[in-house]
Protein backbone atom coordinates (compact mmCIF):
# COMPACT_ATOMS: atom_id res chain seq x y z
CA UNK A 1 0.00 0.00 0.00
CA UNK A 2 1.31 3.45 -0.74
CA UNK A 3 0.75 6.55 1.33
CA UNK A 4 1.63 10.17 1.29
CA UNK A 5 5.11 11.54 1.60
CA UNK A 6 6.74 14.92 1.42
CA UNK A 7 6.44 16.69 -1.89
CA UNK A 8 9.52 18.47 -3.21
CA UNK A 9 7.55 21.61 -3.95
CA UNK A 10 6.17 21.81 -0.40
CA UNK A 11 9.36 20.88 1.48
CA UNK A 12 12.53 21.11 -0.57
CA UNK A 13 15.15 18.54 0.36
CA UNK A 14 18.75 18.67 1.42
CA UNK A 15 20.82 16.83 -1.21
CA UNK A 16 24.06 14.99 -0.42
CA UNK A 17 26.39 14.38 -3.38
CA UNK A 18 29.50 12.24 -3.07
CA UNK A 19 32.93 13.45 -4.14
CA UNK A 20 34.76 11.75 -7.01
CA UNK A 21 38.37 10.73 -7.58
CA UNK A 22 39.22 13.04 -10.47
CA UNK A 23 39.85 16.66 -9.44
CA UNK A 24 41.22 19.90 -10.78
CA UNK A 25 44.83 20.64 -9.85
CA UNK A 26 44.24 23.95 -8.07
CA UNK A 27 42.58 25.31 -4.95
CA UNK A 28 39.01 26.21 -5.83
CA UNK A 29 35.45 26.14 -4.50
CA UNK A 30 34.51 22.52 -3.79
CA UNK A 31 31.58 22.53 -6.24
CA UNK A 32 34.07 23.21 -9.08
CA UNK A 33 36.85 20.91 -7.91
CA UNK A 34 35.45 17.53 -8.89
CA UNK A 35 35.55 16.33 -12.50
CA UNK A 36 33.01 13.76 -13.62
CA UNK A 37 29.78 13.76 -15.63
CA UNK A 38 27.93 12.10 -12.74
CA UNK A 39 29.09 14.75 -10.25
CA UNK A 40 28.11 17.56 -12.63
CA UNK A 41 24.63 16.16 -13.20
CA UNK A 42 24.18 15.43 -9.48
CA UNK A 43 25.23 18.99 -8.71
CA UNK A 44 22.77 20.40 -11.25
CA UNK A 45 19.97 18.32 -9.73
CA UNK A 46 20.90 19.49 -6.23
CA UNK A 47 20.98 23.14 -7.29
CA UNK A 48 17.67 22.82 -9.17
CA UNK A 49 15.60 20.89 -6.64
CA UNK A 50 17.37 21.17 -3.30
CA UNK A 51 16.90 23.71 -0.54
CA UNK A 52 20.63 23.29 0.09
CA UNK A 53 23.23 20.73 -0.81
CA UNK A 54 26.52 19.35 0.48
CA UNK A 55 29.37 17.23 -0.79
CA UNK A 56 30.28 14.03 1.01
CA UNK A 57 34.06 14.33 1.02
CA UNK A 58 36.29 11.49 2.17
CA UNK A 59 38.73 14.04 3.58
CA UNK A 60 36.50 16.89 4.75
CA UNK A 61 33.31 15.06 5.76
CA UNK A 62 30.21 17.19 5.13
CA UNK A 63 31.56 19.84 2.79
CA UNK A 64 29.95 23.16 1.89
CA UNK A 65 30.10 23.36 -1.92
CA UNK A 66 31.23 27.01 -1.71
CA UNK A 67 34.21 26.27 0.53
CA UNK A 68 37.58 26.69 -1.14
CA UNK A 69 39.71 23.54 -0.81
CA UNK A 70 42.80 22.04 -2.38
CA UNK A 71 42.98 18.80 -4.37
CA UNK A 72 43.43 15.68 -2.24
CA UNK A 73 43.87 11.96 -2.66
CA UNK A 74 41.70 10.36 0.03
CA UNK A 75 38.96 7.79 -0.52
CA UNK A 76 36.67 5.85 1.79
CA UNK A 77 37.48 2.69 -0.13
CA UNK A 78 40.94 2.65 1.43
CA UNK A 79 39.69 3.25 4.98
CA UNK A 80 39.11 0.58 7.62
CA UNK A 81 35.58 -0.18 8.81
CA UNK A 82 36.23 1.78 12.01
CA UNK A 83 37.55 4.77 10.11
CA UNK A 84 34.46 4.83 7.87
CA UNK A 85 32.18 4.69 10.90
CA UNK A 86 34.03 7.58 12.50
CA UNK A 87 33.78 9.52 9.21
CA UNK A 88 30.01 8.86 9.07
CA UNK A 89 29.54 9.99 12.68
CA UNK A 90 31.25 13.28 11.85
CA UNK A 91 29.04 13.76 8.77
CA UNK A 92 25.88 13.13 10.81
CA UNK A 93 26.98 15.56 13.53
CA UNK A 94 27.55 18.28 10.95
CA UNK A 95 24.39 17.49 9.01
CA UNK A 96 22.12 17.72 12.06
CA UNK A 97 23.12 21.36 12.41
CA UNK A 98 21.91 22.02 8.84
CA UNK A 99 18.55 20.22 8.57
CA UNK A 100 15.26 19.98 10.41
CA UNK A 101 13.61 16.66 11.20
CA UNK A 102 10.78 17.26 8.72
CA UNK A 103 13.14 18.09 5.83
CA UNK A 104 13.74 15.29 3.31
CA UNK A 105 17.32 14.19 2.66
CA UNK A 106 18.28 12.83 -0.75
CA UNK A 107 21.56 10.95 -1.06
CA UNK A 108 23.22 10.76 -4.47
CA UNK A 109 26.21 8.63 -3.55
CA UNK A 110 27.69 5.16 -3.87
CA UNK A 111 27.58 2.54 -1.15
CA UNK A 112 30.83 3.51 0.60
CA UNK A 113 29.54 7.04 1.08
CA UNK A 114 26.04 6.16 2.25
CA UNK A 115 26.12 2.76 3.98
CA UNK A 116 27.10 4.16 7.39
CA UNK A 117 25.07 7.36 6.99
CA UNK A 118 21.67 6.13 5.82
CA UNK A 119 20.96 3.70 8.73
CA UNK A 120 21.80 6.34 11.35
CA UNK A 121 19.56 8.94 9.69
CA UNK A 122 16.73 6.41 9.45
CA UNK A 123 17.16 5.53 13.13
CA UNK A 124 16.93 9.22 13.96
CA UNK A 125 13.66 9.35 11.93
CA UNK A 126 14.84 11.56 9.12
CA UNK A 127 13.07 11.17 5.76
CA UNK A 128 15.95 9.68 3.76
CA UNK A 129 15.85 8.64 0.11
CA UNK A 130 18.47 7.08 -2.18
CA UNK A 131 16.58 7.35 -5.48
CA UNK A 132 19.29 6.07 -7.83
CA UNK A 133 20.36 3.04 -5.81
CA UNK A 134 20.90 -0.10 -7.88
CA UNK A 135 21.04 1.69 -11.23
CA UNK A 136 24.04 1.55 -13.59
CA UNK A 137 25.93 4.79 -14.11
CA UNK A 138 24.50 5.25 -17.60
CA UNK A 139 20.93 5.11 -16.29
CA UNK A 140 21.76 7.46 -13.42
CA UNK A 141 23.15 9.97 -15.89
CA UNK A 142 20.07 9.65 -18.07
CA UNK A 143 17.67 10.26 -15.17
CA UNK A 144 19.62 13.17 -13.71
CA UNK A 145 19.86 14.73 -17.17
CA UNK A 146 16.12 14.48 -17.70
CA UNK A 147 15.41 15.94 -14.28
CA UNK A 148 17.66 18.91 -14.77
CA UNK A 149 16.41 19.67 -18.28
CA UNK A 150 12.70 19.28 -17.52
CA UNK A 151 11.96 21.13 -14.29
CA UNK A 152 8.48 22.13 -15.54
CA UNK A 153 7.63 18.51 -16.22
CA UNK A 154 8.87 17.55 -12.78
CA UNK A 155 6.70 20.24 -11.20
CA UNK A 156 3.70 18.81 -13.05
CA UNK A 157 4.60 15.31 -11.91
CA UNK A 158 4.82 16.57 -8.34
CA UNK A 159 1.30 17.92 -8.63
CA UNK A 160 0.03 14.77 -10.35
CA UNK A 161 1.37 12.46 -7.65
CA UNK A 162 0.08 14.74 -4.88
CA UNK A 163 -3.40 14.32 -6.38
CA UNK A 164 -2.94 10.57 -6.71
CA UNK A 165 -1.85 10.37 -3.08
CA UNK A 166 -5.01 12.21 -2.03
CA UNK A 167 -7.07 9.39 -3.47
CA UNK A 168 -5.64 7.10 -0.81
CA UNK A 169 -7.85 8.84 1.72
CA UNK A 170 -10.56 6.67 0.13
CA UNK A 171 -9.08 3.38 1.34
CA UNK A 172 -11.54 1.09 -0.42
CA UNK A 173 -10.32 2.42 -3.76
CA UNK A 174 -6.79 1.12 -3.16
CA UNK A 175 -6.86 -2.65 -2.95
CA UNK A 176 -4.82 -5.64 -3.92
CA UNK A 177 -6.35 -6.64 -7.23
CA UNK A 178 -7.04 -10.19 -6.06
CA UNK A 179 -9.23 -8.81 -3.25
CA UNK A 180 -11.09 -6.18 -5.23
CA UNK A 181 -14.88 -6.54 -5.45
CA UNK A 182 -17.28 -5.09 -7.97
CA UNK A 183 -19.16 -3.07 -5.33
CA UNK A 184 -15.99 -1.06 -4.67
CA UNK A 185 -15.66 0.03 -8.30
CA UNK A 186 -17.47 3.02 -9.85
CA UNK A 187 -19.50 2.30 -12.96
CA UNK A 188 -17.29 4.56 -15.07
CA UNK A 189 -13.83 5.87 -14.38
CA UNK A 190 -10.10 5.48 -14.61
CA UNK A 191 -7.81 2.86 -13.07
CA UNK A 192 -4.19 3.04 -11.94
CA UNK A 193 -2.28 -0.20 -11.45
CA UNK A 194 0.38 0.14 -8.77
CA UNK A 195 3.23 -2.30 -8.19
CA UNK A 196 3.92 -2.54 -4.42
CA UNK A 197 7.38 -4.01 -5.12
CA UNK A 198 8.41 -0.97 -7.18
CA UNK A 199 9.28 2.49 -5.88
CA UNK A 200 8.96 5.89 -7.45
CA UNK A 201 12.38 7.43 -7.58
CA UNK A 202 11.14 10.94 -8.24
CA UNK A 203 9.41 13.12 -7.29
CA UNK A 204 7.61 11.60 -4.26
CA UNK A 205 10.30 9.07 -3.84
CA UNK A 206 9.12 6.58 -1.26
CA UNK A 207 5.75 5.72 -2.76
CA UNK A 208 5.07 2.72 -4.97
CA UNK A 209 5.18 3.15 -8.71
CA UNK A 210 2.24 3.37 -11.11
CA UNK A 211 2.78 0.76 -13.83
CA UNK A 212 -0.38 1.05 -15.93
CA UNK A 213 -3.10 3.64 -16.50
CA UNK A 214 -6.32 2.87 -18.32
CA UNK A 215 -10.07 3.06 -18.66
CA UNK A 216 -12.88 1.19 -20.42
CA UNK A 217 -14.39 1.83 -23.84
CA UNK A 218 -14.70 5.51 -24.76
CA UNK A 219 -16.44 5.06 -28.10
CA UNK A 220 -19.60 7.12 -28.46
CA UNK A 221 -22.53 5.54 -26.62
CA UNK A 222 -20.56 2.63 -25.13
CA UNK A 223 -22.25 0.98 -22.15
CA UNK A 224 -19.23 -0.93 -20.90
CA UNK A 225 -18.25 -0.50 -17.27
CA UNK A 226 -14.97 -0.06 -15.44
CA UNK A 227 -15.49 -3.36 -13.63
CA UNK A 228 -15.91 -5.23 -16.92
CA UNK A 229 -12.54 -3.89 -18.09
CA UNK A 230 -10.84 -4.76 -14.81
CA UNK A 231 -12.30 -8.27 -14.86
CA UNK A 232 -10.85 -8.85 -18.32
CA UNK A 233 -7.43 -7.90 -16.97
CA UNK A 234 -7.75 -10.02 -13.83
CA UNK A 235 -8.97 -13.17 -15.55
CA UNK A 236 -11.36 -15.89 -14.48
CA UNK A 237 -12.07 -17.20 -10.99
CA UNK A 238 -10.13 -20.40 -11.69
CA UNK A 239 -6.96 -18.41 -12.38
CA UNK A 240 -7.18 -18.44 -16.15
CA UNK A 241 -8.10 -15.64 -18.49
CA UNK A 242 -7.94 -14.45 -22.08
CA UNK A 243 -5.16 -12.23 -23.34
CA UNK A 244 -7.18 -11.79 -26.52
CA UNK A 245 -9.60 -9.60 -24.57
CA UNK A 246 -6.97 -7.68 -22.60
CA UNK A 247 -3.98 -5.93 -24.12
CA UNK A 248 -2.53 -5.68 -20.61
CA UNK A 249 -2.54 -9.48 -20.30
CA UNK A 250 -1.02 -9.76 -23.77
CA UNK A 251 1.98 -7.58 -22.87
CA UNK A 252 2.52 -9.28 -19.51
CA UNK A 253 2.45 -12.69 -21.18
CA UNK A 254 5.03 -11.67 -23.79
CA UNK A 255 7.31 -10.41 -21.01
CA UNK A 256 6.97 -13.65 -19.05
CA UNK A 257 7.88 -15.67 -22.14
CA UNK A 258 10.90 -13.46 -22.87
CA UNK A 259 12.11 -13.52 -19.26
CA UNK A 260 12.12 -17.33 -19.31
CA UNK A 261 13.28 -17.69 -22.91
CA UNK A 262 10.18 -19.73 -23.77
CA UNK A 263 8.40 -19.73 -27.13
CA UNK A 264 4.59 -19.81 -27.32
CA UNK A 265 3.88 -19.21 -30.99
CA UNK A 266 0.12 -18.82 -30.61
CA UNK A 267 0.32 -16.07 -27.97
CA UNK A 268 -1.29 -12.93 -29.32
CA UNK A 269 -2.33 -14.49 -32.63
CA UNK A 270 -5.93 -13.88 -33.68
CA UNK A 271 -8.97 -12.43 -31.96
CA UNK A 272 -10.19 -15.94 -31.13
CA UNK A 273 -8.57 -19.34 -30.84
CA UNK A 274 -9.63 -22.99 -30.94
CA UNK A 275 -9.95 -24.89 -27.67
CA UNK A 276 -6.75 -26.85 -28.15
CA UNK A 277 -4.84 -23.59 -28.63
CA UNK A 278 -6.38 -22.08 -25.51
CA UNK A 279 -5.60 -25.24 -23.54
CA UNK A 280 -1.95 -25.04 -24.60
CA UNK A 281 -1.84 -21.40 -23.48
CA UNK A 282 -3.57 -21.97 -20.17
CA UNK A 283 -0.36 -22.24 -18.12
CA UNK A 284 0.69 -18.81 -19.33
CA UNK A 285 -2.74 -17.28 -18.73
CA UNK A 286 -2.45 -18.50 -15.13
CA UNK A 287 1.01 -16.97 -14.80
CA UNK A 288 -0.33 -13.67 -16.15
CA UNK A 289 -3.24 -13.75 -13.71
CA UNK A 290 -0.91 -14.45 -10.81
CA UNK A 291 1.23 -11.45 -11.69
CA UNK A 292 -1.60 -8.99 -12.30
CA UNK A 293 -3.57 -10.00 -9.21
CA UNK A 294 -0.66 -9.08 -6.95
CA UNK A 295 -0.77 -5.48 -8.16
CA UNK A 296 -2.81 -2.85 -6.36
CA UNK A 297 -5.55 -0.91 -8.07
CA UNK A 298 -6.60 2.67 -7.47
CA UNK A 299 -9.76 3.87 -9.18
CA UNK A 300 -11.09 7.34 -9.88
CA UNK A 301 -14.82 7.84 -10.64
CA UNK A 302 -15.37 9.82 -13.83
CA UNK A 303 -19.02 9.62 -14.76
CA UNK A 304 -19.45 11.69 -17.92
CA UNK A 305 -20.82 9.91 -20.97
CA UNK A 306 -18.61 7.66 -23.09
CA UNK A 307 -16.93 9.58 -25.89
CA UNK A 308 -13.46 10.00 -27.39
CA UNK A 309 -13.67 13.54 -25.99
CA UNK A 310 -14.72 12.40 -22.51
CA UNK A 311 -13.02 13.33 -19.28
CA UNK A 312 -11.92 9.70 -18.95
CA UNK A 313 -10.10 9.82 -22.26
CA UNK A 314 -8.61 13.23 -21.44
CA UNK A 315 -7.17 12.15 -18.08
CA UNK A 316 -5.98 8.75 -19.32
CA UNK A 317 -4.15 10.13 -22.33
CA UNK A 318 -2.48 13.00 -20.50
CA UNK A 319 -1.52 10.97 -17.43
CA UNK A 320 0.32 8.46 -19.61
CA UNK A 321 1.98 11.24 -21.61
CA UNK A 322 3.12 13.02 -18.44
CA UNK A 323 4.76 9.91 -16.99
CA UNK A 324 6.44 8.76 -20.20
CA UNK A 325 8.77 10.25 -22.77
CA UNK A 326 10.83 13.11 -21.36
CA UNK A 327 9.09 12.68 -18.04
CA UNK A 328 10.03 9.02 -17.64
CA UNK A 329 12.23 9.36 -14.57
CA UNK A 330 10.46 6.83 -12.34
CA UNK A 331 12.77 4.19 -13.77
CA UNK A 332 11.72 0.61 -12.92
CA UNK A 333 13.82 -1.55 -10.67
CA UNK A 334 16.03 -4.24 -12.14
CA UNK A 335 13.52 -6.96 -11.22
CA UNK A 336 10.49 -5.37 -12.88
CA UNK A 337 8.91 -7.84 -15.31
CA UNK A 338 8.37 -5.14 -17.92
CA UNK A 339 12.12 -4.94 -18.47
CA UNK A 340 11.71 -8.17 -20.46
CA UNK A 341 8.99 -6.75 -22.70
CA UNK A 342 9.56 -6.86 -26.45
CA UNK A 343 8.02 -3.36 -26.58
CA UNK A 344 10.62 -0.65 -26.26
CA UNK A 345 7.95 1.81 -25.11
CA UNK A 346 7.17 -0.40 -22.10
CA UNK A 347 10.81 -0.92 -21.17
CA UNK A 348 11.70 2.77 -21.39
CA UNK A 349 8.57 4.31 -19.86
CA UNK A 350 8.17 1.79 -17.04
CA UNK A 351 4.46 1.55 -17.92
CA UNK A 352 2.48 -1.39 -19.28
CA UNK A 353 1.07 1.06 -21.83
CA UNK A 354 1.89 1.57 -25.50
CA UNK A 355 -0.65 4.22 -26.52
CA UNK A 356 0.11 7.90 -25.82
CA UNK A 357 3.71 7.13 -24.87
CA UNK A 358 5.89 10.13 -25.82
CA UNK A 359 2.85 12.32 -26.57
CA UNK A 360 2.97 15.92 -25.43
CA UNK A 361 0.55 16.52 -22.60
CA UNK A 362 -1.88 19.34 -21.95
CA UNK A 363 -0.98 20.91 -18.60
CA UNK A 364 -4.62 21.90 -18.09
CA UNK A 365 -5.47 18.24 -17.41
CA UNK A 366 -4.08 18.64 -13.88
CA UNK A 367 -6.80 21.18 -13.09
CA UNK A 368 -9.41 18.75 -14.38
CA UNK A 369 -7.85 15.90 -12.41
CA UNK A 370 -7.82 18.07 -9.28
CA UNK A 371 -11.57 18.65 -9.51
CA UNK A 372 -12.30 14.98 -10.24
CA UNK A 373 -10.25 13.88 -7.22
CA UNK A 374 -12.06 16.38 -5.03
CA UNK A 375 -15.41 15.03 -6.25
CA UNK A 376 -14.30 11.49 -5.41
CA UNK A 377 -13.14 12.44 -1.93
CA UNK A 378 -16.36 14.21 -0.96
CA UNK A 379 -18.39 11.40 -2.54
CA UNK A 380 -20.24 13.62 -4.98
CA UNK A 381 -19.13 12.68 -8.52
CA UNK A 382 -21.03 14.44 -11.27
CA UNK A 383 -21.82 13.18 -14.80
CA UNK A 384 -21.05 16.63 -16.18
CA UNK A 385 -17.93 16.75 -18.35
CA UNK A 386 -15.37 19.34 -17.27
CA UNK A 387 -12.49 18.73 -19.71
CA UNK A 388 -11.54 21.72 -21.90
CA UNK A 389 -13.52 21.95 -25.12
CA UNK A 390 -11.79 20.65 -28.26
CA UNK A 391 -8.88 19.26 -26.24
CA UNK A 392 -8.57 16.19 -28.45
CA UNK A 393 -8.48 18.17 -31.69
CA UNK A 394 -5.80 20.45 -30.27
CA UNK A 395 -3.67 17.51 -29.13
CA UNK A 396 -4.09 15.59 -32.38
CA UNK A 397 -3.06 18.60 -34.42
CA UNK A 398 0.06 19.05 -32.29
CA UNK A 399 -0.85 22.58 -31.27
CA UNK A 400 0.30 22.25 -27.67
CA UNK A 401 2.67 24.91 -26.43
CA UNK A 402 3.61 23.97 -22.88
CA UNK A 403 5.17 27.34 -22.06
CA UNK A 404 2.49 29.72 -23.28
CA UNK A 405 -0.81 28.28 -24.47
CA UNK A 406 -1.80 26.53 -21.27
CA UNK A 407 0.05 28.41 -18.54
Amino acid sequence: MIGTSNNMNDNKPVVLVSCVAKKRSLSIEAKDLYLSDLFEKSRLFAETYGDKWFILSAKHGLLDPNQVISPYDVTLKNMSRGERKAWAAGVIESLEKQVTKNQPIIILAGEYYRDDIEPILNKKHYDVSVPLVGLPIGKQLQILGRLSQNSEIMADQNRFFALIDRLFSISSRNSCFSELESKEIPSRGLYFFIDPTERRRFPTIKNSRIVRIGTHAVSEGSKSTLWQRLKAHRGTDDGGGSHRSSIFRLHVGHAILASREIVQDSWGIGDTAAKEVRDAERWLEIEVSNYIRELHVLTLPILDQASPDSDRSYIERNSIALLSGEGAVSTPGSEWLGNSSKMRSIRESGLWNVNYINDRYDRRFLDTLDELVERAIIGDPSPKSIAPKNWRTIMQQGLLDQKTLFD
